[in-house]
């Protein structure tokens, strides 16, 4: 699969390179719902655990901006390997909303939604400057206006979805 990155900027090849992507993000999901429905118990215990511990705005804004790092210095080694990135953040999103959907029963939708908050917002703008990355039309612009909406997306989990899952996980 990684074969199908060539350096050429034809239309054709960009959508060969759209699709291989694709197929790359799918094959994660799929896998880290596999595995994490294949998970014991423990699992759920351990998701329940962290999805009420408190989180800080330092590692809310590492974990959120670090695909989009690892994105950049992956097409820099190597075009294919943004393929490992993308397969890496489907199963650990996967992985992760399926423990937490697990874990929370009936109201596994919401805590999922709110704990996620910010995966759920970014992944989209993720998927699109994995395209602008293989496109080779990312733009220092255009990578500085992708960074401050990750940014604002960030702070309002911080500041207004952390604090009403808070509310709702002190009235269970």
């Amino acid at each position: 699969m990684a074969a199908a990155f060539h350096p050429g900027n034809s239309p054709v090849q960009r959508r060969i390179d759209a699709y291989v992507l694709a197929l790359s993000w799918l094959a994660g999901l799929i896998c880290g719902f596999l595995v994490s429905l294949g998970a014991g118990s423990s699992l759920s215990s351990m998701m329940r655990r962290a999805a009420v511990g408190s989180v800080s705005i330092v590692s809310l804004v590492g974990s959120a901006l670090f695909p989009f790092l690892i994105s950049a210095f992956a097409v820099l080694l190597s075009r294919s390997a943004l393929l490992l990135v993308c397969f890496g953040k489907a199963f650990l999103f996967s992985f992760t909303a399926a423990g937490i959907l697990r874990a929370f029963g009936g109201a596994g939708w919401l805590a999922c939604r709110l704990v996620m908050f910010s995966d759920f917002a970014l992944l989209p703008l993720l998927y699109f400057f994995w395209l602008r990355l293989l496109s080779g039309r990312a733009r220092r612009l255009g990578t500085a206006a992708v960074f401050a909406l990750a940014m604002l997306i960030v702070s309002a989990h911080y500041r207004i979805i952390s604090p009403l899952w808070a509310s709702l996980i002190g009235k269970l």
